[in-house]
Order: structure tokens, then sequence, then C-alpha cells
């Protein structure tokens, strides 16, 4: 297994949870019973490279496109979710995929910064609006172009894990102490 995948099944097994691959499906499993899941299909896409005024540039690329992705109600806010994307891109890695597409039927679609795709580095696919001259990407169609294992590693230790926080020190706190010494 790669280091990417081994990464993921410790983050899994660091949940009390279990990773299970089929094809076309990943479910993570917690006392044998499914507490979520991905699904996915390999194929060619068409793929929006630049928008402009006009049309947009695009060309067919090699892709996995998410289908699904369900965690259970009493599991959410746990990053289930963003560990199944992760095996799920991964997987899309391994198969020589460069681009992941999806549907976002949540109910942020429009505020990509705000929902589980966002935060992985996924984009409206379409233009679909405009204000005054300007164009922007809107809709439940998202990409997201797949980089190398070793930055997709370097994203979900981000994302699964968290970064580091600093603990700010308290000038008040700082000050009490030296006045008791």
């Amino acid at each position: 297994m790669d280091e990417l995948g081994t990464f993921l099944q410790e983050v899994a097994r660091k949940k009390k949870a279990t990773l299970r691959f089929s094809e076309g499906r990943i479910d993570i499993l917690s006392h044998g019973e499914v507490i979520g899941s991905v699904t996915y299909s390999i194929g060619d896409q068409e793929i929006v490279h630049k928008s402009l005024k006009t049309r947009d540039v695009t060309s067919m690329e090699s892709c996995i496109s998410i289908h699904s992705l369900h965690v259970e109600s009493g599991q959410q806010g746990k990053k289930l979710g963003s560990l199944l994307i992760a095996c799920a891109l991964r997987a899309g890695i391994q198969h020589g995929c460069t681009y992941s597409v999806l549907d976002d039927m949540s109910d942020y679609a429009n505020h990509i910064q705000k929902n589980i795709y966002g935060s992985f580095g996924y984009t409206h696919k379409d233009v679909t609006q405009q204000k005054g001259d300007a164009f922007y990407n809107t809709g439940p169609e998202k990409q997201l172009k797949l980089p190398s294992s070793d930055e997709m590693l370097k994203l979900f230790r981000k994302r699964l894990i968290g970064g580091t926080r600093r603990i700010k020190k308290s000038k008040t706190r700082r000050r009490y102490v030296l006045r008791c010494l």
C-alpha cells in the first residue's frame, strides 16, 4: 500500500472505523455496520479549463465522478465524509485520472467555501450567471484538478487531522505569574 493509502487507513483506525473498498464504492464501517459510503465511477468527462465571456474552453479528460456521499446523521461532524472523499480521490489517482467531478446537491451548493467540497478545492464548472459585465461560475456541477499523490497527502493531512494551533500567551496571565514570584 502506498503512503497515502496507509495514512487513510490510519485515520480510519483513529476514528474507530474500518474502510471497505469495492469497485465503484467505499464504505466506512463501525462495529460491522455501514455508517458512511461514497459511490463513484471512472471515465472521460468534459472539463472546463477557462471561462470566456462568450464560451468555455473545454476538453475531454480522464475523471473520477463522485455520484453520492452519505454519512449517517449520528456520525456527521466527525470528518467521515472528508475521509470518504479522500479515499475516492485516491482511487481516481490510482486509475490515472487527472480530474474529479461531481454534482453538489448540498444545501450550500452555491456557497462553495462553506461546504465539504470547497474545502478540498472543488470549483464550479459552468458559467451560468452574469453580474454587470462580469461572468462568474455557479451551479451544482463542480470539478477538481487532481494533484500528485504527495500533494494530495499534504492536503489530506491538513483536512483530516487539522493544522497545528498556537496558544496565544496572555499578558495578564504572565503579569499575574510574575507578581506571585
